[in-house]
């Protein structure tokens, strides 16, 4: 006797949204969002950080902000 169940109709994931769906076959902004997040975690953006506070003209306490900024000066 075979214990599995099948799932209504309406619960089914149609077989086209199978091959979308996936960690994998994310768009290019996911990708370029979680890239940009572990290159800025490794701390290759902090030797940077001086050179662009200087071509904003900020101060040094607003240059150790950058990263906080979130685009709000």
């Amino acid at each position: 006797m075979s214990s599995q169940h099948s799932l209504p109709d309406e619960l089914k994931v149609p077989d086209d949204l199978k091959k979308q769906s996936g960690l994998l076959s994310q768009p290019k902004a996911v990708w370029a969002v979680a890239f940009a997040c572990v290159i800025s975690f490794m701390g290759l953006v902090d030797p940077i950080l001086p050179a662009i506070a200087d071509q904003l003209h900020a101060t040094k306490g607003r240059g150790h902000l950058l990263p906080h900024a979130g685009g709000s000066w």
